[in-house]
């Protein structure tokens, strides 16, 4: 089970010696087809649906919290 951590939280751990690089990626997911998923399992697996305030790419991909951090370290 992931652990949700808040990127600004992330950043002021880790910003000193990485330089971090994504927190978000682009899911195959639209909003229409977020909005459908059933509440409890996205909370079980880490994340809750917003549809409303989901961030989406060019294509209407909606992007979500990245798992796998990348980041650089210095």
């Amino acid at each position: 089970m992931p652990v949700v951590v808040a990127p600004d939280d992330l950043r002021a751990n880790l910003a000193q010696h990485w330089d971090i690089t994504a927190d978000h990626y682009t899911s195959a997911f639209t909003p229409d087809v977020l909005q459908k998923l059933d509440p409890e399992t996205t909370r079980e697996m880490g994340f809750e649906v917003n549809v409303d305030g989901a961030k989406v790419d060019d294509s209407g991909r909606v992007l979500l919290p990245i798992w796998p951090l990348r980041a650089t370290r210095r």
